[in-house]
């Protein structure tokens, strides 16, 4: 059996990316902190970007993203972490609840500047399901997470409509 690779995208015409859409929110405000040893959901606060039919995509009362089509979808998140060094840290990606795109579990900075954990992927989302971010360290005391775009953000990307 021959097996093909495309090696170049090709793009038949403007149509494939009439139908996209995407948003990414941000932590800006002073935070709490994230407890040892227990996953806890960024609240996220501040819409940084959206475009495309964007009515409904972000909801900052809930700190989640929707998609408002069916589709394979990007997801990124990122977490900046205060310098502690003891532990490590890590971030997931949970669609309507549940673990869908995983970071690795980063060990805990030394140096000044804090650590910065991502996670990214692509998932397949049906029109309605909604994604979080989440954090997690286990340096022993509550941490608290650095804020602005660069540094605790969640965003997710239509790639291309199936409905």
């Amino acid at each position: 059996m021959t097996r093909q690779v495309q090696t170049k995208l090709q793009l038949p015409d403007s149509t494939l990316f009439s139908a996209q859409q995407g948003a990414k929110i941000y932590r800006n405000a002073a935070v709490s902190h994230i407890t040892s040893a227990q996953w806890t959901q960024i609240p996220f606060d501040t819409l940084d970007f959206a475009w495309g039919n964007d009515a409904g995509i972000y909801d900052l009362a809930n700190n989640r993203l929707i998609a408002r089509k069916t589709g394979p979808h990007l997801l990124t998140a990122c977490i900046g972490f205060v310098l502690n060094a003891t532990g490590s840290r890590s971030c997931v990606i949970r669609v309507n609840n549940v673990d869908k795109v995983g970071g690795i579990f980063a060990m805990a900075p030394s140096t000044a500047g804090g650590g910065v954990v991502i996670a990214s992927g692509l998932a397949y989302l049906t029109a309605g399901d909604f994604v979080t971010g989440w954090g997690y360290q286990n340096s022993g005391a509550a941490l608290a997470y650095l804020v602005g775009a660069m540094y605790c953000s969640l965003g997710m990307h239509l790639l291309q409509s199936d409905s």
